[in-house]
């Protein structure tokens, strides 16, 4: 009986050692002063194998060495639902792009600009380089600006000449090196300023005054490439030609009538059935020696007609005319006119009262033809 008890009491110790010992191999790590160390070591326990062989638990492990952190079980990723984009107008954008541009230069703190680097900036964007379309075969021709400084390069050696624009008149010439450059001007024409460099590789300005305006210039010499001739073009003073051509024009054109010198003596007679196309009224200004023919605002989407003049006999005569403020002008005075817009019955006729034509309005065109293809019928006829 003694030695049942015993051998029941050691099986219970396995037993519970087992138990203990599973229970550890699961998170087999304690606290130590240094870190974190597997308790169990690198191999399992003889008890740890015998229990699990009797209750048939036992999987060997690989060892496991100390470490300074415990692997703790990593957590499950909870699966975050889809962020929802957010749209935004094109002026939202714009209006935060322009805030943060604000920003940021508000944050940059730039050093203030010396009187020499203000100087230096302002020389820099006032010079003006010659371009691929300033080249007039030999001639550079720059575009003429106020206050800019054209670069003018030439070459010991060679004459460089500067064309002014017609009726200039030189009042003063002078330039920065005068004992390395020669600058002249001709006194028959001029127009023209001649410079030539003395020696290489220098640098210096020339100052024309005129008549009409102010010449800045940089000369550079070097040793082989030179400029033949420099000119200018004006385009300030072609734009004000322009508009004061555009101005006298529409001074000619818009004038007031004065009623004693007008007269609406003037029947019109229409085969087109488009409204459009018919005149509102036509009248002459005896005065000026003018006819007006009132078109509706629509014929100015519409092709515009031929006009001709009729005389007596039928015979018909293209005249020229002008389209102003829904008008054509015609700078004689006929008594007989016919607008021909092209195709079959669009003629209109308008003739002064008393001066109607014996043959019918649809002959008119078809007997000018013949006149003017035949005329030894015409003659025969005669």
């Amino acid at each position: 009986m003694l030695k049942k008890s015993i051998f029941l009491t050691i099986l219970c110790c396995f037993v519970l050692t087992g138990c203990v010992t599973s229970s550890v191999q699961k998170y087999p790590y304690r606290r130590a002063k240094k870190g974190w160390i597997n308790i169990d070591g690198p191999k399992p326990s003889l008890a740890y194998k015998w229990s699990h062989n009797l209750l048939g638990s036992y999987k060997p492990e690989p060892s496991i060495v100390d470490i300074t952190k415990p692997p703790f079980p990593k957590a499950d990723k909870k699966t975050t639902p889809p962020q929802k984009k957010i749209e935004r107008s094109p002026l939202e954008i714009i209006e935060k792009y322009k805030l943060a541009t604000i920003k940021n230069k508000a944050l940059k703190k730039t050093k203030p600009k010396t009187i020499s680097d203000i100087i230096e900036e302002s020389n820099k964007q006032s010079i003006r380089v010659p371009q691929m379309k300033s080249f007039q075969q030999s001639i550079i021709r720059y575009s003429y600006e106020k206050g800019a400084v054209f670069t003018v390069q030439c070459t010991p050696g060679f004459l460089t000449d500067i064309v002014l624009q017609k009726g200039e008149r030189i009042i003063n010439l002078s330039a920065g090196d005068t004992a390395n450059f020669l600058v002249k001007h001709i006194a028959n024409d001029p127009e023209h300023v001649l410079i030539k460099p003395l020696i290489s590789k220098v640098v210096t300005n020339l100052m024309i005054h005129t008549s009409k305006r102010n010449y800045y210039i940089s000369l550079k010499s070097s040793e082989k490439i030179y400029m033949n001739a420099v000119a200018f073009s004006y385009p300030k003073e072609k734009l004000a030609k322009m508009k004061a051509k555009v101005n006298a024009l529409k001074k000619q054109n818009h004038y007031k009538f004065k009623a004693e010198d007008l007269s609406f003596d003037y029947i019109i007679e229409s085969a087109c059935k488009d409204a459009c196309l018919e005149p509102l009224s036509v009248f002459e200004d005896k005065k000026r020696g003018k006819i007006y023919i009132a078109m509706p605002k629509e014929i100015k989407h519409r092709t515009l007609p031929a006009v001709f003049a009729i005389d007596a006999r039928g015979i018909s005569e293209m005249i020229n005319y002008r389209y102003v403020d829904n008008k054509f002008v015609l700078d004689t005075l006929v008594p007989r006119l016919m607008l021909q817009y092209g195709g079959k019955n669009r003629e209109i006729y308008i003739y002064k009262s008393g001066f109607k034509p014996k043959k019918s309005f649809g002959s008119f065109l078809n007997s000018s033809n013949s006149s003017k293809t035949n005329p030894d019928n015409q003659n025969s006829k005669r």
